[in-house]
């Protein structure tokens, strides 16, 4: 279960440090507006795919772990599902080209908090013992 916490760093770590680290560097710089904004939908795009996949492999892990019925019935599972339901619906609007900034935002802000709760969970399979 080692790649569980991997997994997790790779992908809510890259949602986060994009967001309050890269994005804020970047205004820093005062390139051309429309240059930072191309290049902000880009990385987050890129970002979120990363986030589709390192989900969903965790998701199998889950299910290797608990079975099928864990993705539904635990916490973990129903975080990881509306992960990539998040991560997936972000991919397909942007794909679209459709005008839906706010949107986006918002969908990349949900995820990055359903990553961080993700990440507040026990790793599968981990037994805890009472001290």
């Amino acid at each position: 279960m080692l790649g569980w916490p991997l997994l997790q760093m790779l992908w809510v770590g890259g949602l986060w440090a994009l967001q309050f680290m890269l994005l804020p560097a970047l205004e820093q710089y005062q390139l051309a507006p429309m240059l930072v904004h191309g290049l902000v939908d880009y990385l987050r795009q890129l970002v979120v795919g990363v986030a589709l996949v390192a989900s969903l492999l965790q998701a199998v892990l889950l299910v290797r772990v608990h079975r099928l019925n864990s993705l539904w019935r635990e916490l973990r599972g129903q975080l990881l599902l509306a992960c990539v339901l998040l991560a997936a619906v972000y991919l397909a609007v942007a794909a679209l080209g459709m005008a839906a900034e706010r949107w986006l935002t918002f969908n990349y802000t949900v995820l990055a908090l359903l990553g961080l709760m993700l990440v507040m969970q026990p790793v599968p399979g981990f037994i805890q013992r009472n001290a």
